[in-house]
């Protein structure tokens, strides 16, 4: 077959344009589906508040991808989590916004850490999806980092570290924007960026020596994932006339869409951040119960056989079965519990 032919080209081409006519449906079903679902997780978030520990349990006994992120200071962060909420905050109606934006709220109970390491009470973050062309996929996360009110204790575990050098350099890098992304060479000559830099590297190489047990990252660190994109100073998506000109420009895609994800990946605190974000998003938050159940189930708890057996109803539906768990091939794949170190 010569794939030269114009009339193969043609056809190629329309095969295209339909690829982008079925994703644009796709996109069109979840945005109809997340806005339809939010009433009904205000109204799941009603009966998760009498549940003691519900979120503390869930984060912890959760999805593997996300126990695998925890370190030893987490668990008591964790475990100090009163709510919890994920929102498609761009969604305006059934026809507009863009669903794949995502805001996380954490509303902390401080006063259940062993030691109080943050004063904040309440801590968001949103992940606003921005589409490129140049990125996998059609487009990648922004976020901005969020830090926390540190107490003495929290400083003195050194949980604010990277944090702080994460906000320090986002602000210095605003600060040089004006109408666009600002330049790969601008944000590498500031000196929050190699301060940064010269720590991730300093850190990651205690870890590969063995020389700190505690250099790898704290899930408090998620707080301060950027993305591989960059907003402007309103917070907005932008791509500035020159790169656009430099990524449109066929023989030097591939260097641009290289030197700019390389350069923000060397300074990015959680390089995970992102496929976490979808983890909590697209897997614990819809599943939360499950979750919920597994972990007493997993830990030989009755009171829930016990709370079906009380308040059997022949005409109400199995507790079990309402939320969404039952004991099928689905549910035996889920992740175990992460064993716990020693």
């Amino acid at each position: 077959m010569d794939m030269t032919d114009p009339s193969i080209q043609t056809a190629l081409s329309g095969l295209a344009e339909l690829e982008k006519d079925f994703a644009a449906v796709e996109l069109d079903a979840m945005r109809r589906k997340e806005y339809a679902h939010k009433a009904l997780y205000e109204k799941r978030s009603k009966h998760l508040a009498k549940l003691p520990s519900f979120w503390p349990t869930v984060f912890i006994a959760g999805p593997q991808e996300l126990q695998e992120t925890y370190e030893d200071i987490d668990e008591q962060v964790l475990n100090s989590i009163k709510n919890f909420t994920v929102s498609r905050y761009q969604i305006t109606s059934e026809t507009e916004g863009e669903p794949r934006s995502l805001r996380f709220t954490f509303e902390f109970d401080t006063s259940k850490q062993e030691t109080k390491l943050f004063e904040d009470t309440t801590v968001t973050k949103d992940f606003e999806f921005v589409s490129r062309d140049d990125l996998p996929e059609g487009g990648g996360y922004v976020s901005k980092p969020v830090n926390f009110k540190w107490t003495k204790a929290g400083k003195k575990k050194e949980l604010n570290k990277m944090l702080d050098l994460a906000e320090q350099l986002y602000q210095a890098e605003r600060a040089l924007v004006e109408d666009g992304d600002i330049e790969q060479k601008e944000r590498e000559g500031l000196w929050q960026h190699e301060k940064l830099r010269s720590e991730l590297e300093k850190e990651e190489d205690k870890a590969t020596n063995g020389e700190d047990q505690n250099a790898s990252r704290s899930f408090l660190e998620w707080f301060g994932y950027r993305g591989v994109v960059m907003p402007n100073k309103e917070g907005e998506k932008a791509t500035s006339k020159k790169k656009a000109e430099a990524i449109n420009a066929e023989e030097d895609e591939d260097q641009n869409e290289n030197v700019e994800a390389d350069g923000l990946l060397e300074v990015e605190i959680y390089p995970a951040g992102g496929d976490i974000a979808q983890v909590l998003a697209e897997d614990m938050w819809p599943n939360c119960v499950d979750y919920f159940i597994q972990a007493h189930t997993d830990d030989g708890d009755d009171d829930i056989s016990e709370l079906e057996d009380d308040e059997a109803d022949d005409d109400a539906p199995d507790l079990v079965e309402f939320a969404g768990f039952d004991n099928t091939d689905d549910n035996d794949a889920r992740p175990n519990k992460k064993q716990r170190r020693s």
